[in-house]
């Protein structure tokens, strides 16, 4: 990668090198800082005003329970404020994120570059990372990640693939590290996707193991350093198809000797594996010449050139838009809320309008007894009525009272037409006997008590079952409609964002998705 700046005169100015840097990570710190004081303020006034909705709704809410609007908006208020506080300390420093197969010396080279004793590089077979670990240099915070060969190995793969997610989402810069024994693009299918998706800047490291790679106090003939070199720019060569293939064309590879740049830099006394090697090593060739030929400074000088050259903008503008993309999500989580319950007030209106119906609309008297809120002179329905804008057009004489009448008729009409015989037989024969027929005999003769009570009985069974049958009728829709929005929660659940899950979740709780529908409607 060739970087060239040139001033507004068209004049060449040198690339920045890893020297320069902790001068220009702190007046990018401090730009950055400043911004998120800009930021802070806004934030601060999106919180305000969802904190003072979230109010009027708790305090407008008489039923049981947290109001979901509400307990959205104090979600949402806090999630902006916990995200700007993760801005402010991501953006407290400069941040740079090492990817890269399990053994292929990813802590080595690490190690190398905060100048630590040696004491976290491992066996390849023992090194399995499981945190994000962090280590300064220059000014700037380099993480070690879990290496991506030990993915699902000791923890599950979900949780450390999200530690990596999160770690290229705070870096400004991301390493892949390759070895030259393995380059396979699968390693970073994950990784790429991420760098893709926010835009990072990404550099590629080779550890070279051959010991004999730009060593000429070793290899003193040309043709061999020549063979070294081309077997090493093959692998770069691989390197490059393997990024191009996962859709990282064009992205620098440094190659570097990680274990030699260790045995220059590590801190005293050394801790690390090898150590008499490592002795060895400084006694004949020294620090500097160990250093020169790592080619470790060429990986600092461009990673130097990524954080100074656009990276200040990059990652400003990289906050903006995780800003702007929290704040649509909790946004999109408001309208599937108020969506839904929008969709749940339908289907109760609905629902009740055809209730009263069946039931008829209830005077004052009944409404008093049985459909008193608890809390003033307003009553349940009349309080839905007003939310509603409009009362229900149910009429006085529900379609119950209506049908039982029919009922009625129909069973003790028999026993009325054969009481009406038996009575107009029992005082035909008073007259002709002229005796008069008392109070008590008169009703045992003329009225069949049983028979009255078993069609009375009958009436009582069928209107039972026809208020069962007009009651599960008028639920049924709105319980379709309430599992609609629950298949529907599980797909928001499944791939939203946060704002979007927090309302399903929200929705769930509240009994809104058919989790919660009570099946009496």
């Amino acid at each position: 990668m060739t970087m060239q700046p040139r001033t507004e005169d068209g004049s060449y100015v040198p690339p920045p090198r890893a020297s320069d840097l902790p001068a220009k990570v702190a007046e990018s710190v401090a730009a950055g800082l400043r911004e998120i004081e800009d930021l802070q303020a806004v934030v601060d006034g999106a919180a305000e005003v969802l904190q003072a909705a979230a109010g009027r709704l708790a305090a407008s809410d008489e039923s049981e329970g947290d109001n979901g609007f509400a307990e959205l908006s104090l979600g949402a208020a806090e999630a902006l404020g916990s995200r700007i506080q993760e801005s402010r300390e991501v953006l407290g420093t400069f941040n740079i994120a090492f990817f890269g197969r399990t053994g292929a010396g990813k802590s080595t080279l690490l190690s190398a570059l905060g100048g630590l004793d040696g004491a976290r590089v491992l066996p390849g077979d023992q090194d399995w990372t499981t945190d994000v670990a962090d280590i300064e240099w220059q000014g700037c915070r380099l993480f070690d990640t879990p290496g991506t060969g030990g993915w699902g190995r000791t923890r599950s793969r979900a949780e450390l693939e999200e530690k990596a997610r999160g770690a290229v989402e705070r870096a400004d810069v991301v390493i892949l590290c390759f070895d030259d024994q393995s380059q396979q693009q699968a390693e970073f299918e994950r990784v790429a996707e991420w760098v893709r998706a926010y835009g990072k800047p990404a550099i590629a490291v080779l550890n070279i193991r051959n010991g004999r790679w730009r060593h000429p106090a070793k290899v003193h003939d040309e043709e061999s350093r020549k063979a070294h070199s081309d077997t090493v720019r093959q692998h770069v060569d691989n390197i490059n198809g393997e990024l191009a293939a996962i859709g990282l064309p064009g992205v620098p590879v440094v190659a570097i000797n990680s274990k030699r740049a260790l045995v220059a830099r590590a801190a005293q006394p050394y801790q690390g594996p090898d150590l008499e090697d490592v002795k060895g090593e400084l006694a004949v060739f020294g620090v500097e010449y160990l250093d020169d030929w790592s080619n470790l400074r060429v990986l600092e000088d461009l990673i130097a050139a990524c954080l100074v050259v656009g990276g200040q903008d990059l990652r400003l503008a990289s906050m903006r838009d995780g800003l702007r993309s929290a704040l649509r999500e909790w946004a999109e989580g408001m309208r599937i809320f108020s969506e839904s319950a929008r969709v749940q007030s339908e289907v109760t209106e609905r629902s009740v309008g055809q209730m009263l119906e069946v039931l008829g609309y209830p005077d004052d008297e009944t409404r008093a007894t049985h459909l008193d809120a608890g809390n003033d002179d307003t009553d349940l329905l009349t309080a839905l009525e007003r939310l509603r804008e409009q009362p229900f057009d149910a009429q006085v004489v529900g379609q119950l009272r209506t049908h039982g009448r029919h009922l009625l008729r129909a069973h003790l009409g028999v026993e009325r037409k054969k009481s009406l015989r038996r009575a107009e037989d029992l005082i035909m024969d008073s007259f002709e006997s002229e005796k008069r027929v008392k109070r008590g005999k008169f009703e045992k003769v003329v009225f069949d008590e049983d028979a009255v009570a078993a069609a009375l009985a009958a009436v009582a069974h069928k209107i039972d079952t026809f208020l069962d049958a007009q009651l599960q009728l008028s639920g049924t829709e709105g319980i379709e409609d309430l599992e609609l929005l629950e298949r529907r929660g599980v797909r928001i659940e499944g791939s939203a964002g946060a704002g979007a899950r927090t309302a399903s979740t929200v929705l769930r709780a509240g009994g809104v998705l058919s989790g919660g529908v009570p099946r009496s409607l």
